[in-house]
């Protein structure tokens, strides 16, 4: 209903009354607030109010009722999938798609390797950092090995605390790392103003960055474990390296321990004895069978290398190779 014109109501009441309620020449009443728009104001306040309060208190019931309903319906779910993953079939394949997934990563990091190394310059001559086989780059053995065994055959014999990288100054390392860059180049490089240990540090790293022991894990060694007589377990040994060992393996297996054996006769002079060998190239020769076998297997290959190795082998002779470009290192300061 529209509200009626206060400045017009009062006129039309008066008009309406009977004659006798006024004097016909009397002046109209004052309007006060109470009888104008306030008045009907706080009559719309006074109807509107309670029915605003009451639709608040409806909305606050609705929306605490859906609130609770909501937060039940959210936890019934929640028990129900918490139930799901805690059955025993779920665990299992969550189990089999984890290892899979390892197992695909795995693969994927070997791939992109080989592809990196057949992308960048130094794939087909690279020799640290790559299988026995492929640092041969088709020759009987090696050129890093033969050049370096060059360099420490006649002097590491007669030389004490060889291997030892805690000697190395910075100047050391810098002139390892360049000539480590230098042979997976594929360049020649001199070795002159190095001492003994920097080279035979630059002979174990080719060893230690093998990504694959020499005797590689193709060769089962598994019986070598089980055989208790030690004499047999030595025959066994000659046998495997002699038939199942890949030709140039066999060969870095003969340069090495041939190498390590002439350091143990002086051993009063390099203070190197079998065990020490065992210990820093172990992990390099063989993988996967524990200390014990390891051990055995490097002390068997030393003390019995002419047994094991009879063939008279002779370095080759290395082949021409372009002159590293940058200058040869400085000597050590040690």
């Amino acid at each position: 209903m529209e509200p009626t014109n206060p400045t017009t109501a009062p006129a039309e009441a008066a008009a309406a009354a009977p004659a006798a309620a006024a004097p016909e020449n009397a002046a109209a009443a004052p309007q006060t607030e109470e009888s104008g728009f306030w008045g009907w104001w706080g009559g719309v306040k006074q109807t509107v109010a309670p029915k605003l309060t009451q639709v608040a208190t409806v909305l606050d019931e609705v929306g605490s009722s859906v609130k609770n309903n909501v937060t039940q319906l959210v936890s019934e779910a929640k028990t129900e999938i918490d139930k799901v993953i805690a059955s025993e079939t779920i665990q299992t394949v969550k189990t089999e798609v984890s290892q899979f997934g390892s197992k695909v990563a795995k693969g994927a990091g070997e791939v992109v390797d080989d592809i990196k190394d057949f992308i960048f310059d130094e794939a087909d001559t690279k020799v640290f950092g790559v299988t026995v086989g492929r640092a041969a780059h088709g020759y009987d053995i090696p050129i890093v090995l033969q050049v370096l065994l060059a360099r420490l055959e006649d002097e590491a014999p007669k030389t004490a605390g060889l291997f030892d990288e805690a000697k190395l100054t910075e100047l050391d390392r810098e002139n390892i790392d360049r000539c480590k860059a230098a042979f997976n180049r594929g360049m020649a490089v001199d070795l002159s103003g190095m001492d003994a240990n920097c080279v035979s540090i630059l002979f174990l790293a080719f060893f230690k960055e093998l990504p694959e022991p020499v005797i590689g894990r193709a060769v089962d060694l598994s019986k070598l474990t089980s055989e208790v007589d030690s004499l047999a377990r030595a025959a066994l040994l000659k046998q495997i390296l002699q038939q199942h060992v890949p030709t140039v393996n066999y060969n870095v297996l003969r340069v090495l321990m041939t190498f390590l054996k002439s350091l143990h006769s002086a051993e009063t002079i390099t203070g190197w004895n079998v065990t020490k060998s065992s210990d820093l190239f172990g992990p390099s020769v063989v993988a996967g069978y524990g200390d014990a076998t390891t051990q055995f297997i490097v002390r068997s290959m030393i003390v019995n290398c002419d047994e094991y190795f009879p063939e008279t082998f002779v370095l080759p002779e290395e082949p021409a190779l372009p002159t590293e470009p940058v200058a040869a290192p400085a000597a050590s300061s040690n």
